[in-house]
């Protein structure tokens, strides 16, 4: 009887595992039919283009949809529950790498952790998406160690601007072999000593950081990949140098002139800013490339690349935007379409004059974008027909190629640049030499990068 009554309970439990099953079976089946696989992502609300392409891809896609959630910016907690989401295996599907915002700022350890995604094993079964439609430097910033984690949307490089001839007949060198960091920042201290107290002065909108004379000195001081660094160097403590003189002179800037160089557009500063055109103000330092590129055809003032460690001549590419799949998304595929729908020209592309001030990554948008601006000085003023359409676009071109020949891109950690500039403030206010300070940011960049 008890062998009877166990062999019913075994049936009893197999009858309703069995139904049970077909239950959950049934439901998954109905939540599949009538509901949408979801892609996660965090965005800024001004990013409309990102914006425009999510409202694209759902509209589009019947059986998926991207779902988003803001951005929180300059919010420390924020930025903090991001990574840590991350780190516990959760958090978007398509993963933010902000510079601008310092989101995500130790990229390489995020890597090493297994968070992101190899976009190659995607890439390498896609036959209509090809790497060299793109800026191939830019793109092969977000390789870490082989793998392809990072996309990059956008970039920038540093430049700046002065009235013309005034550099020159202010004894300073623009070209040439004396054309470097070391004798500009000679000048420049020259200058200000010179013009104490006559409302003169050199540099506009933010004076420069340790770790900006880093980036534009042609130096290969860090290698991420390698976990090496050369901060303990001659050449860095000469860096060190220069960056405490360039420091000395700094000047508070006018309200009014500060207004004009916030727009960002050569421009306005040329026409409108009484300083700079009287020559009270000699540069304007960090302006927005995509302007430089079109002020260098169009000559409205004497466009700068920064001098470097050496006379040689390179621009150092800066991504500002990268977009990455987390290793934990389940629709890794419809994630990376979405990120190929933004490299497209559509939504690379600069319609109006103050949408899209940064670099195309998709190289045709970055020519017509380039052309763009060139046709136009301002929203009121275009200038079309001042040069020939054709020949305009030569140049560009050949503008680009050139850029493209002396460039350099790079993917250091910003956590890295972070210990360079705190470190610095001892050596600017005299507590530490230059080369006990150079000792110190090695110290401490080897033992971030071996972590």
């Amino acid at each position: 009887m008890k062998i009877k009554k166990y062999i019913s309970m075994i049936l009893l439990i197999l009858i309703l595992a069995s139904t049970a099953s077909c239950s959950d079976k049934n439901t998954e089946t109905s939540g599949t039919k009538d509901s949408k696989a979801v892609i996660t992502m965090d965005v800024l609300s001004n990013d409309r283009y990102i914006l425009a392409a999510i409202g694209q891809f759902n509209e589009e896609h019947k059986d998926i949809r991207i779902e988003y959630g803001d951005i929180i910016t300059y919010n420390e907690e924020y930025k903090n529950k991001y990574i840590t989401r991350l780190s516990v295996g959760e958090g978007p599907d398509i993963i933010r790498v902000d510079n601008e915002l310092g989101l995500l700022t130790a990229v390489h350890k995020t890597a090493d952790a297994g968070i992101f995604y190899d976009l190659n094993e995607l890439i390498n079964k896609d036959n209509s998406f090809n790497l060299s439609d793109y800026n191939q430097k830019v793109m092969n910033s977000g390789v870490i160690n082989g793998k392809r984690f990072l996309i990059p949307l956008r970039y920038n490089f540093s430049t700046f601007f002065a009235k013309k001839g005034v550099l020159k007949e202010n004894g300073f060198t623009t070209d040439g072999e004396k054309y470097t960091l070391e004798n500009f920042a000679d000048e420049v201290y020259a200058f200000m000593q010179k013009n104490k107290g006559t409302g003169k002065y050199f540099m506009t909108l933010h004076n420069f950081t340790l770790s900006d004379i880093v980036k534009i000195s042609g130096l290969s001081l860090i290698d991420i990949n390698k976990k090496t660094a050369k901060l303990n160097s001659a050449e860095f403590v000469d860096l060190l140098n220069i960056y405490k003189k360039l420091h000395s002179v700094e000047t508070e800037i006018s309200k009014d002139i500060r207004y004009y160089v916030n727009t960002g557009d050569i421009f306005a500063c040329t026409v409108e800013c009484p300083d700079f055109d009287n020559g009270n103000c000699l540069i304007m330092n960090n302006m927005d490339s995509i302007f430089w590129s079109r002020d260098r055809i169009n000559k409205v003032a004497n466009t700068y690349i920064f001098p470097q460690y050496t006379n040689k001549k390179s621009i150092l590419l800066e991504p500002i935007l990268y977009l990455a799949i987390n290793s934990k998304c389940k629709y890794k595929q419809e994630a990376f379409e979405f990120i190929k729908l933004l490299l497209t020209e559509e939504y690379q592309k600069a319609d109006d004059l103050k949408g899209f001030y940064s670099l195309a990554v998709n190289n045709n948008a970055y020519l017509n974008n380039v052309n763009f601006y060139i046709s136009n000085l301002d929203n009121a003023q275009p200038i079309e027909g001042e040069y020939d359409a054709e020949k305009r676009k030569e140049q560009v071109r050949e503008q680009y190629q050139e850029i493209q020949e002396i460039s350099v891109c790079d993917t250091v950690d910003a956590q890295v640049y972070d210990i360079i500039d705190s470190e610095a403030k001892n050596f600017i206010d005299g507590k530490r030499s230059a080369e006990k300070t150079a000792e110190i940011i090695q110290d401490k960049v080897m033992l971030y990068l071996n972590e």
